[in-house]
């Protein structure tokens, strides 16, 4: 099953397959079919179980792709042998603290000396589980692959989620396969409806939590899961101060939340921040905007104290945003596109869009008709990248253009990522059955 998450921040499923074996040569074979649906292109970033096979199929199927282990599937694999540790050390709330370590450390720094404290106080130095669970850390630790885009696919969220889903369509082992594709096509609808349900939401106008201009500004481009993630980090940045960072340049600074854990006594409470007003770069140690296209605590709490206006475009992913299935379209939040005889973009966008269906649906009638579109409509794409445009910004338009809120200094479609975060974030659970996500 291939899974991902969509851009209200669902599971979404983009393929299934019935697997008589978990060979090489199988694994290949599904890897291709999924490529060949997804238009020839695929994940740049792939969550798996620990399957052997996976990872050589992978490489000769997608050679470029980064390959991470699912930290669900991980802790299921050696779930029996953390039982026994959690029994063991019940009184000691080693579960809770093995879970923090895990979920927590935003930097292999914090993780290792984590780790290492974890190991002493429960006196686990020559435990099995623990040391096979060390040694493939970098697989299926998050903060070992901070520089990896993976979205918010690194989570337990999306697999146990999944697996809950299979389960409720009430199949298993000894059900039959028409009644199997029947529940699973039923589980797929339902998931289409909370999607469309949830787009109907984002029509609705968004109410910020603050008059922040950036908050105001993103909240017309996110869609509204994305936004409440965000205005929940908004509340988490008022519990960190910031101040110049001693060591570093002018635009350096450091971000230190004002209460430290007892708990976490690993944790990390200082992080530095790079925040270029000028030249629109900002960066935290941290990395979870390249992680995950999302702002940490930390960087808002900078966006906050230096009343940062506007955030780059490049900053403000499209598959995050209400445009995340389309390059270009328009939308309440947009400003009208019109060109110079007087025509708006929406107006020959739906003019194109007739004729252009009646195209598909001959074409698609023959194999040949469908070759032959692709041809034409590729002759025709680059026929139309030497024509000038003659359209531009309908300046008697009221409605407020989220790409030019976001930063007037751009003028392109709003939030288009920039090349390193063109990716796709999948997981692929081999466990169950068969499953797949939403680029952009």
């Amino acid at each position: 099953m291939f899974v991902g998450a969509n851009h209200h921040l669902q599971c979404a499923v983009f393929g299934f397959a019935l697997l008589g074996d978990e060979t090489v040569e199988t694994f290949e074979w599904v890897f291709n079919a999924f490529k060949t649906c997804m238009g020839g292109e695929g994940p740049r970033v792939m969550l798996t179980d620990q399957d052997p096979a996976m990872p050589v199929a992978l490489g000769r199927v997608f050679p470029n792709i980064i390959h991470r282990l699912c930290l669900w599937h991980v802790q299921n694999r050696f779930m029996p042998f953390l039982n026994e540790l959690y029994d063991r050390f019940k009184d000691d709330d080693f579960k809770s603290q093995f879970h923090s370590i895990i979920h927590h450390p935003l930097t292999i720094r914090e993780f290792e000396n984590a780790w290492a404290m974890m190991l002493e106080k429960f006196h686990l130095h020559e435990d099995v589980t623990l040391k096979n669970l060390y040694d493939i850390r970098q697989q299926w630790i998050p903060a070992f692959f901070k520089h990896d885009y993976c979205g918010l696919m690194v989570s337990t969220q999306h697999s146990e989620s999944m697996n809950k889903l299979v389960k409720s369509a009430h199949v298993d082992a000894n059900t039959p396969l028409h009644e199997f594709a029947k529940q699973m096509m039923k589980m797929l609808h339902c998931r289409k409806m909370k999607e469309a349900k949830e787009a109907l939401g984002c029509k609705r106008k968004k109410e910020t939590n603050t008059l922040y201009e950036f908050e105001i500004k993103v909240a017309r481009a996110y869609t509204r899961a994305v936004m409440n993630w965000f205005e929940e980090s908004m509340k988490y940045a008022t519990a960190y101060k910031i101040a110049r960072d001693p060591d570093g340049g002018v635009n350096d600074w450091v971000v230190q939340h004002t209460k430290r854990s007892n708990r976490i006594v690993w944790g990390q409470h200082e992080f530095k921040v790079m925040v270029d007003i000028e030249a629109g770069r900002y960066t935290c140690e941290c990395k979870q905007w390249e992680h995950t296209g999302l702002f940490c605590v930390h960087l808002l709490r900078a966006f906050q104290v230096l009343q940062i206006d506007r955030i780059p475009k490049e900053y403000v992913l499209q598959r995050y945003t209400n445009l995340a299935r389309q390059d270009v379209v328009f939308s309440r939040d947009d400003k009208k596109m019109k060109g110079k005889d007087g025509e708006t973009q929406s107006y020959r966008q739906k003019t194109m869009l007739k004729s252009t269906m009646k195209v598909m649906n001959k074409a698609s009638m023959s194999k040949a008709g469908h070759n032959k579109y692709l041809d034409v409509m590729g002759e025709l794409m680059e026929l139309l990248e030497r024509v000038e445009p003659d359209i531009g910004v309908d300046e008697s338009c009221e409605t407020s253009d989220v790409e030019g809120d976001l930063d007037e200094n751009n003028n392109g479609g709003v939030g288009h990522q920039p090349s390193t975060q063109h990716i796709h974030a999948l997981h692929l659970d081999g466990a169950c059955l068969p499953d797949v996500e939403a680029r952009k």
